[in-house]
């Protein structure tokens, strides 16, 4: 009985110091909780490492344009041609053409305005790829002055740009492109480089400029607009604009291209017969339509061992990995007479004309062409259309004529052996060996000898003593394996 009493009254102990803890304990914790309370703002600095908060407006200003700037617009430059004043008024008007960018355009246009009324096209530099125009046709866009094409090439660049925030730079590269053609600069730098080249320079002079944090993307656009391939979106944005600003010169200053516009425009009305007055060329002799390519002279096209071991060698290897353009592209060609073509191919097959040659035969009854041979006799047959003119300046256009007339003979008429040719393209690697033993590769398009109504014997006996010490074989690519 005596252990009950003691148990009880151990038991009735604990639990007072039981709720008497917890009732101390209770009054703490309260007290704790509203001690940790703080405002967000407080104890922001905990991951944000600094005291100062910036307030969201603030930093706002950094990507919008606030109503204070839309609402104090600089007055423009003061021009003198009020072809640059429309210009001025239709682009740098613009919400995205500001800042530094606004500045730069309008610099160059004051550059345009003042010193703009020269040539369009320069050939001091042996470097110029507009030295390879023809002379009538370089004749001819030396009448277009340097500004009206400058705002001609800006204005397809910036009408072009799929997103707004792109035409300030499309209006530096179109602009800028051709400022290393005005005198002032041609005259001190034009050893420095060709035209692109002291574009840059020019550029670089422009306050402004130089701070861009893109202005090396401008610059490579402008250095490389002449170039087969640019290397940046920019580049063959402007690459286009320049050659669509080109041909529409070409059109309007050339016979041929006054023609051609006035063809173009007959095609609209179904029905209407051609005009009388369409050049020869564009009315094919043979039922079904043919498509043109272009060439060059036959001294171009033929080469010497020397030529063809140095720059046609070189050129080859590009040639060959050209992609043959789409049917799409080269339309004014499927009325070229490629009957015509052939027959003047014909009579230059195994002749050595100026020292070179051009075209020559194989005893197993391919016929291989130059493509620079068959590029001179489509200018020919074309009399002077601007398109082919626009191809004589730039390569990539060349070839891409080139490829759809190669493809067209192909189609038509069976004429050439694309067993050679890998699919897309429109020559094959061929093996020259020449009299003096050194062997290298050229492209060549591989004709079949029927295509020339001659058997492989009858164009063999047309080689001379000449032309047979010059090339001692060819080897094409499905006979190196064995040699």
């Amino acid at each position: 009985m005596l252990s009950d009493l003691i148990l009880l009254i151990g038991g009735g102990a604990c639990l007072v110091l039981i709720l008497y803890a917890a009732a101390q304990l209770l009054p703490q914790r309260s007290r704790g909780k509203k001690g940790e309370r703080r405002l967000l703002g407080e104890i922001a600095w905990l991951w944000t490492g600094k005291g100062d908060v910036v307030d969201f407006r603030e930093i706002a200003r950094i990507w919008r344009i606030t109503p204070e700037v839309r609402n104090e617009p600089q007055p423009p430059p003061e021009y003198a041609r009020e072809e640059i004043r429309q210009f001025h008024a239709r682009w740098l008007t613009l919400p995205t053409v500001q800042g530094e960018k606004r500045q730069v355009i309008e610099g160059i246009l004051s550059i345009l305005d003042s010193q703009g009324n020269c040539p369009s096209v320069v050939q001091r530099n042996k470097n110029e790829a507009e030295a390879k125009y023809d002379k009538d046709v370089f004749a001819l866009l030396a009448k277009v002055p340097l500004w009206q094409h400058s705002l001609a090439v800006a204005g397809h660049l910036a009408g072009g740009m799929k997103q707004a925030v792109m035409v300030p730079d499309a209006l530096i590269a179109g602009l800028g492109h051709d400022l290393g053609k005005i005198p002032a600069y041609q005259d001190t730098l034009y050893r420095t480089g060709d035209h692109p080249i002291l574009s840059i320079i020019a550029l670089n002079r422009i306050p402004g400029f130089e701070s861009m944090s893109n202005m090396d993307d401008i610059s490579q656009a402008i250095r490389q607009h002449h170039q087969l391939a640019p290397e940046n979106p920019l580049g063959t944005a402007l690459k286009q604009a320049d050659q669509k600003a080109r041909l529409e010169e070409i059109s309007r200053l050339s016979p041929a291209g006054q023609i051609r516009l006035e063809e173009e425009a007959g095609e609209e009305k179904p029905g209407e017969e051609a005009a009388p007055e369409v050049p020869p060329v564009l009315i094919s002799k043979a039922k079904t339509p043919k498509k043109e390519q272009p060439s060059k002279s036959a001294a171009d096209s033929e080469k010497t061992e020397e030529e063809l071991t140095g720059s046609q060698a070189a050129g080859g290897q590009a040639e060959e990995h050209t992609p043959s353009p789409s049917t799409r592209d080269g339309d004014f060609l499927q009325d070229f007479d490629l009957e015509t073509i052939l027959d003047a191919l014909k009579k230059r097959i195994n002749r050595i004309e100026k020292g070179r040659w051009s075209i020559i035969s194989t005893p197993e009854g391919h016929v291989l062409c130059q493509p620079d041979a068959l590029w001179q006799e489509i200018k020919k047959a074309g009399r002077k259309a601007p398109e082919l003119q626009l191809g004589d300046a730039d390569e990539g256009t060349k070839r891409k004529y080139l490829g759809r007339i190669v493809e067209r003979m192909s189609q038509e008429l069976n004429a050439i052996n694309t067993s050679l040719v890998a699919e897309g393209y429109h020559t094959a690697q061929c093996l020259i060996v020449m009299g003096s033993g050194k062997a290298f590769r050229v492209p060549l398009i591989p004709f079949r000898a029927e295509a020339f109504k001659a058997l492989p014997s009858q164009l063999e006996a047309l080689k001379g003593p000449g032309i047979r010490k010059m090339v001692q074989k060819v080897k094409l690519p499905n006979q190196e394996s064995g040699a």
